[in-house]
């Protein structure tokens, strides 16, 4: 069985990747592929982070003090939020999608170079089902867009 220290680590390292490319890079036709990957293997490394509780009750790495990165990319797209009813399509925006999950991301990135392993997982499985999930699936979908339309 692996060590819950070990599988946190490697999911650590893995979202400052990501982390860093949203503070280095742009996203473009020629880079999506890469964003691509780099979003599928975040999205399946969070699914099977284990199931913990907070070390505390008090979970205080607040996203609020996280400078919000900027990051030049194609923005705007249209979307469904709810694939199994018929609806009017709304606006997605790339570069907030990609805002998002990085402040998530980082919110368990401090947790986790505090040395609270269990508070780190709970922010990162936490935020995969309730926030930056949504707004990972939505990148990709627009990101093979633009990958396709080349």
């Amino acid at each position: 069985m692996t060590d819950i220290h070990e599988v946190a680590c490697s999911f650590c390292q893995l979202a400052e990747r990501f982390c860093d490319a949203v503070e280095k890079k742009s996203v473009s036709a020629e880079n999506a592929a890469e964003w691509l990957s780099l979003l599928m293997e975040l999205y399946t490394k969070a699914m099977a982070l284990p199931e913990v509780e907070p070390d505390d009750e008090s979970i205080s790495y607040e996203k609020n003090a996280i400078p919000q990165p900027t990051i030049e990319c194609l923005s705007t797209y249209w979307e469904t939020y709810d694939p199994f009813r018929l609806e009017e399509p709304v606006c997605g925006d790339l570069k907030d999608d990609l805002q998002d999950i990085y402040r998530d991301l980082c919110s368990g990135i401090k947790a986790f170079n505090a040395g609270n392993v269990c508070n780190a997982i709970w922010e990162w499985k936490f935020g995969l089902i309730n926030h930056w999930g949504q707004h990972t699936v939505d990148a990709i979908r627009a990101l093979h867009s633009i990958r396709t339309d080349m």
